[in-house]
């Protein structure tokens, strides 16, 4: 795969090396062109390892789903052979190979809430409703 920037690193080339042809430039100019000259052969040769490196993990793609493959044939063949082996006695093997087990965590519990005021009826001559709920929560 080629990336854009090779691209753009050669027209940055192109135009430094117009700009070095030109007559009567200051020498600023000059030296502004030969950074960008210089960043863009740093951008070339950061694509040579990233080449490098693309053509590393597509191998290590290739070979992942070569093994993908094998794993899924491999793994039916044992679904087929479990199932095989329980209809001639072993009892939930297939099940105990290839179930899931439940979550051993315990699930969450809403919290009741056990504060003194909470267990404690509220006197009918309480007053308001605001009075009362002062009463509960103090």
């Amino acid at each position: 795969m080629r990336l854009p920037y090779a691209g753009e690193a050669k027209t940055i080339h192109a135009v430094v090396a117009a700009v070095r042809r030109a007559k009567r430039l200051r020498p600023e100019t000059l030296k502004v062109a030969q950074r960008a000259d210089q960043a863009a052969g740093a951008v070339e040769q950061g694509l040579k390892l990233v080449a490098k490196q693309q053509a590393v993990v597509r191998a290590a793609r290739h070979r992942r789903d070569a093994l993908a493959r094998l794993w899924t044939t491999e793994v039916a063949a044992l679904k087929r052979r479990a199932g095989a082996a329980e209809d001639e006695g072993a009892h939930r093997l297939h099940a105990t190979l290839f179930e899931r087990p439940k979550p051993s965590v315990p699930t969450r519990r809403r919290r009741t809430p056990t504060s003194v005021a909470s267990t404690q009826p509220i006197p009918p001559d309480a007053g308001t409703r605001n009075e009362s709920r002062v009463r509960v929560l103090c």
